[in-house]
């Protein structure tokens, strides 16, 4: 009879940033994702992909410099070269698999972690923490719902439900006290997060992710 063979494709891997680092091969100081390094990482441009090519053409040059099973200095190439020590990544061979393609982000670091990391401190640099704080504190809460009567600037051991909870009052906290352009940036990079969690995508709906990018501040 005749043989079939299946191949299954490696369609979404979610990680959080360290986690795709280490899948892609690639060192903590450049996105797994596209070619930037961390001294790119604030140009206001989409840098091009960084594909499985480039990858595996970078980690064939590393060890073609320097032999990998002498480790120590094999380190050093691999770090010039924004790369992990790996030389047989997961993916390698595995047919139609990309890195750049199949990484998926996970919600709670790259959403709800990365609004607390940034946009909250953005938010407590045009405000200032007491203003902020004061502002957190007048806000009033529906039953059920976490409150803030101290404030968010001096909270410790935060977790995934408190940067939810803060990304749903920010824009509510911040209303009136801040720069317009920078209110409209804020909402819509929320905007954003929250509509790339959708359970599904039409061409309609990555249209309108793509304008959230393209907020005019004019």
């Amino acid at each position: 009879g005749n043989l079939h063979y299946y191949y299954m494709l490696l369609v979404s891997w979610i990680a959080d940033m360290p986690e795709e680092c280490l899948l892609a091969a690639m060192s903590p100081k450049a996105s797994p994702v596209t070619i930037a390094t961390s001294k790119d990482f604030s140009d206001p441009f989409h840098h091009p992909s960084c594909t499985s090519l480039l990858t595996l053409v970078a980690i064939q040059t590393a060890c073609t410099k320097q032999d990998p099973f002498d480790y120590k200095n094999f380190l050093k190439v691999t770090k010039h070269l924004c790369l992990k020590s790996v030389i047989k990544p997961c993916w390698k061979g595995w047919l139609l698999s990309d890195p750049s393609q199949f990484l998926t982000p996970k919600p709670l670091h790259h959403f709800h972690r990365m609004f607390w990391d940034h946009n909250t401190k953005w938010c407590i640099d045009i405000n200032g923490s007491a203003e902020l704080n004061f502002c957190f504190s007048l806000l009033q809460t529906p039953v059920g719902y976490c409150a803030f009567e101290d404030g968010t600037s001096q909270l410790k051991q935060v977790i995934g439900c408190d940067h939810c909870t803060v990304q749903h009052y920010i824009i509510g906290a911040i209303a009136g006290s801040v720069p317009w352009h920078f209110l409209v940036a804020v909402c819509s990079l929320l905007d954003f997060q929250y509509m790339a969690q959708a359970p599904e995508f039409t061409d309609n709906t990555l249209c309108s992710l793509g304008k959230w990018y393209q907020v005019d501040l004019k």
